[in-house]
């Protein structure tokens, strides 16, 4: 290939070079409509995405804002709870103080109760005592002392017991149980106990012997009382006196 020849083809390719760049350009200016929409659809959906993004920052303001409300009324509730469990201690320690007056109360009347019982049966047997004696002598019995209480060792107490000789000279031992109130359980209870065998060992033990004629004394003694002893041969004492005489046979 001579100069001239070389030359040209430098001219052919340097205009082969133009025209491509000039075609090149022309698509791409033919293509900037197309890339000019395309940014600004990006465009539009960036602003999309920030409105959304502030929309939710918004939410996320607002629920925080609801959150710290939320968290006063929890404070004011826990503060409201604290006075509540605070008068409530403060009732409960008033309340612990009543009821231990009222413990108090009921103790010192309890023992009122107690010492007026025990007037009460000491007045019972102190008139049964007058009672006795006055039947005892109305049924020609001659007594061997005064009527007494006996402690039987740990099978309670005899409220009243004498010993008696009677119009032959046979000698008894006279048993009372007193009762401000008698009732036809106390007279049951009382014969049984009288019948049994190891309350007359008790009886035997304190110098009580043989035979026993039982009575039940009572200030008031009630009618299924009187139908019950008379069912029993128990004798029964009143104010008034012997208000029901004892079986012929005594117990043994």
């Amino acid at each position: 290939m001579d100069a001239a020849d070389f030359l040209a083809q430098l001219r052919s390719d340097a205009g082969f070079r133009e025209t491509a760049r000039a075609v090149l350009l022309t698509d791409e200016l033919l293509r900037l409509p197309e890339t000019v929409a395309l940014l600004a659809e990006g465009q539009a959906k960036l602003f999309e995405g920030v409105a959304k993004l502030e929309e939710t920052v918004a939410r996320l303001v607002e629920g925080q804002a609801t959150l710290f409300e939320g968290q006063a009324k929890l404070f004011e509730g826990v503060a409201k709870l604290e006075a509540a469990v605070e008068r409530l201690d403060d009732g409960q320690q008033r309340l612990e103080v009543r009821v231990g007056r009222l413990e108090d109360g009921l103790a010192a009347l309890r023992k009122e109760v107690g010492g007026l019982s025990n007037t009460i049966g000491g007045t019972a047997e102190e008139d049964a005592i007058d009672v006795l004696c006055y039947m005892a002598r109305q049924r020609g019995y001659e007594l061997d002392g005064e009527p007494t209480a006996v402690d039987l060792d740990g099978d309670g107490e005899l409220d009243l017991w004498v010993r008696a000789r009677d119009c032959e000279g046979k000698q008894v031992s006279l048993l009372v149980e007193a009762k401000v109130r008698l009732r036809a359980r106390e007279v049951r209870t009382w014969a049984a106990q009288v019948a049994d065998p190891e309350f007359q060992a008790s009886l035997e033990r304190a110098g009580i012997a043989g035979p026993y004629i039982p009575y039940a004394f009572g200030i008031r003694i009630y009618a299924e009382a009187r139908e019950t002893a008379r069912a029993v041969g128990m004798g029964l004492l009143s104010v008034r006196g012997e208000d029901l005489a004892p079986a012929d046979v005594a117990v043994a």
